[in-house]
């Protein structure tokens, strides 16, 4: 205990900041990740339909780039990084539904239940966002 009469503070406080910087981070790189893959898949299936639209194809690279440009430039503010990504997230949900290839009967209702698999995990997504960007700003 004689370390706490010195400063006040455990030799490795220090240390657990750091790893709590690291875990940051990671959360953040696999995120960016995450949201430029599904930007890609947009991509992927735009491409594999017999005429493609050029609109898909802007949005998902447009998309990427945007993400892109949050992880490289967006570094002094992690708040400002959440946001980004809860927003590229959200546009990759909001405009897959048009970029669906116009499918006969048999596939609307794999359609439908991809569409309300994906609204679910991206509520997921932007719920575990917002949490963490609670813990960020009450520290």
């Amino acid at each position: 205990m004689a370390y706490l009469a010195q400063d006040s503070s455990p030799p490795f406080a220090g240390y657990h900041a750091l790893v709590a910087i690291h875990l940051m981070y990671v959360f953040l790189i696999y995120s960016a990740i995450i949201a430029v893959f599904m930007a890609g898949a947009i991509w992927g299936r735009t491409v594999e339909q017999p005429s493609p639209r050029w609109v898909p194809l802007l949005f998902s690279n447009v998309l990427a780039l945007f993400v892109l440009f949050l992880a490289l430039f967006v570094t002094d503010s992690a708040l400002l990084l959440i946001a980004g990504l809860i927003l590229a997230h959200c546009m990759n949900l909001l405009f897959e539904p048009f970029c669906s290839p116009q499918e006969d009967k048999r596939l609307q209702d794999d359609k439908t239940s991809y569409l309300k698999l994906r609204t679910i995990l991206t509520t997921v997504v932007i719920s575990s966002h917002l949490a963490f960007a609670f813990i960020i700003y009450s520290l």
